[in-house]
């Protein structure tokens, strides 16, 4: 299972320094005892997004271990968590899925972009077949969806 751990710096001068590794209780400067977050229960993908919403903290990712189309979110009150609330926020169904070798990764949330309720994330495609991606140009591209935002915090 892919963990998720969490550090924090300093941006002086354009370098980041003093950095500090959670350790599941406090910050430590020993990067050797970083725990990985309490409460994320899927295997994060390998591009994950952490925004805050509604005064709550959000982690959204893709389960890397089972079913890639399918997009998680977590929250938190602080970036080092717990992390609780796991959602299932959206389930990718493209059309032609296996037959063009379809895989989905990077789900995202763009937090600046809001109408209605709702926040813009974005998931991108692509397929493992080199020959049908010059036949169809659209299996190589990112698909953006509406989700309701209380769909996420709440």
């Amino acid at each position: 299972m892919a963990e998720v751990h969490v550090s924090k710096a300093k941006l002086i001068n354009d370098k980041l320094v003093d950095f500090s590794y959670w350790d599941g209780a406090e910050w430590q400067t020993d990067a050797r005892k970083s725990q990985r977050i309490a409460g994320i229960t899927k295997s994060v993908s390998e591009q994950f997004n952490v925004v805050e919403l509604e005064e709550k903290i959000a982690l959204v990712s893709q389960d890397r271990s089972r079913n890639v189309k399918d997009i998680y979110s977590f929250i938190a009150d602080k970036p080092e968590g717990p992390f609780s609330n796991e959602k299932l926020l959206y389930k990718v169904e493209e059309s032609g899925f296996e037959v063009d070798s379809m895989m989905t990764y990077n789900a995202m949330v763009h937090p600046q972009y809001r109408k209605d309720g709702k926040v813009l994330m974005c998931y991108n495609v692509n397929t493992y077949s080199m020959t049908k991606l010059f036949e169809k140009a659209s299996l190589y591209q990112p698909r953006f969806i509406w989700v309701p935002v209380e769909k996420i915090v709440k």
